[in-house]
């Protein structure tokens, strides 16, 4: 009784509400026509449909579990109020990254929830408010991403989309093709969204990185939160991969990380990347195990780093001058300089984009102040930005960078200077020694440990006791809560 059937499965609701049984794929294509207040409820079994809700509301697809496989190509679209629950949706072929067909694609919609499901081979969510991705696994084993926000919010009236991925489980993301950018692949890829939650998931196995931020679009990504993220085995194919990564440029300020704890198995890849000049982060509470670097920020501006803990770090901080090049040997045109990036009148490719959402009126100046004057600074903190008459400007080295309250713990081998590495005056980062020297970025206070500092149960549970001597040392740090992190029942 389970035949094949390739043809779409079009939901829309009318008036009153209706409770269809499916047991098979022949009752299934029967009750096609039903369309007065649909709950569709599918027994076990293999459906061969494509899963399709257009201009639809209130409507609720459920099944008896993952024992319920519903294979094609779904998409919700222009709808609101649809639930979708307890069903294994699989793709028939699976795609690379980018693409606008995954498994499932739930575009313009309102109020739409996915949970207790299992999406193999992507999820993309396009648009739409208050869509919810709730307690689900999600995969994507040669697709690429396994979860993408292309857009949602509004990035000029900075509105929030309140678009929430929470409590799931993301995991075996990668490409079949492709070097580290090209595709390259994450757990989860923020695109261009406002006021976006991505918090309580557990992400593992990926290409490149555990969680992104913009994808190299020329639009703003602001004002999202990542947050009590448990993430771990990333970059299995990507040397460059990190845990919590952002390319947001000069353009996309505001986006909070707060408690997320990042771990390999063995010391390797970069924990927080700030790529590419991203500027305005705030990165609170995190923890890194056994990764290469702890932060690297490339050349960006108004970054704070505080309360992170650090442990089997190799390199817990660095701080580069992107702008200037990789090893000194970029040319003058193609410095991050206000005049290349910025243009006349804000006609260059960054420029562009700050014009585009009013960057100098509110509700923008409101958040971040420190774009008032953009481009016209000479001088930071009354010090000139070009000492040596070079051609710099305040942009093209980091400016504005805080680290405070950094705790550090290392095995006896590994003991390093905490400092920026531009303090070290290495030439492969292309610092000018003043930009330390004047403090342009300000280390806080930082305490590094051979021992432990007084962990509830060390490695399984990163809880600090109350008598921890890093809260005697840093009074500010914060209490991370290390047992609400990842999914919660």
């Amino acid at each position: 009784n389970m035949a094949s059937f390739f043809l779409p499965l079009i939901v829309t609701l009318m008036s009153n509400s209706n409770k269809v049984v499916i047991e098979n794929t022949a009752q299934l294509i029967e009750n096609l026509n039903i369309h007065s207040g649909v709950i569709l409820f599918l027994r076990d079994g293999l459906y061969e449909h494509d899963l399709v809700v257009e201009n639809g509301h209130n409507i609720t697809i459920t099944g008896a579990g993952n024992s319920v496989i519903l294979r094609g190509s779904h998409k919700i679209s222009n709808s609101y109020n649809v639930s979708i629950h307890n069903i294994n949706l699989q793709s028939t072929t699976y795609v690379k990254s980018g693409s606008v067909k995954p498994t499932l694609l739930i575009s313009d919609c309102l109020d739409t929830t996915l949970s207790h499901a299992t999406v193999n081979g992507g999820l993309v969510i396009r648009g739409g408010h208050r869509n919810r991705i709730d307690h689900n696994t999600i995969t994507n084993p040669t697709g690429g991403h396994c979860v993408w926000i292309p857009t949602c919010g509004n990035s000029t009236s900075l509105t929030p989309c309140e678009t929430s991925v929470t409590n799931n489980v993301i995991q075996d993301c990668f490409n079949t093709t492709g070097g580290p950018y090209a595709p390259g692949s994450a757990g989860i890829l923020i695109g261009t969204t406002v006021g976006l939650l991505i918090s309580h998931n557990d992400v593992s196995r990926t290409f490149s990185w555990g969680i992104r931020l913009n994808n190299d679009e020329y639009a703003p990504t602001v004002l999202n939160e990542v947050s009590y993220n448990n993430i771990h085995d990333w970059g299995q194919s990507d040397q460059d991969g990190a845990c919590l990564y952002t390319y947001g440029h000069w353009f996309s300020p505001g986006n909070t990380f707060l408690f997320n704890y990042c771990h390999q198995p063995t010391m390797t890849h970069k924990c927080l990347y700030l790529d590419d000049a991203s500027s305005g982060q705030n990165f609170t509470g995190n923890i890194c195990l056994n990764t290469t670097l702890g932060v690297e920020i490339n050349g960006g501006h108004f970054n704070i780093m505080k309360g992170n803990l650090f442990i089997s770090t190799d390199n817990p901080m660095s701080l580069t001058c992107r702008g200037i090049g990789f090893g000194c040997t970029v040319p003058q045109s193609q410095w991050y300089t206000c005049k290349n990036l910025w243009g006349v009148n804000g006609t260059g490719k960054w420029g562009k984009v700050l014009e585009k959402v009013n960057f100098q009126e509110s509700p923008w100046i409101d958040h971040f102040p420190w774009y008032k004057g953009w481009c016209e600074y000479t001088s930071y903190n009354g010090v000139s930005c070009d000492p040596d008459n070079k051609g710099y400007d305040c942009f093209v080295v980091p400016t504005g960078n805080v680290q405070q309250d950094t705790a550090i713990v290392y095995p006896s081998y590994l003991n390093h200077v905490i400092d920026w590495s531009p303090c070290h005056n290495k030439g492969s980062d292309c610092c000018p020694s003043w930009v330390c020297d004047n403090e342009f970025n300000r280390n806080g206070t930082s305490h590094q440990y051979t021992e432990d500092p007084g962990f509830v149960n060390f490695p399984s549970d990163l809880t600090l006791k109350s008598d921890s001597v890093i809260y005697k040392d840093l009074p500010d740090f914060p209490k991370i809560p290390f047992k609400t992190i990842g999914p919660q029942n």
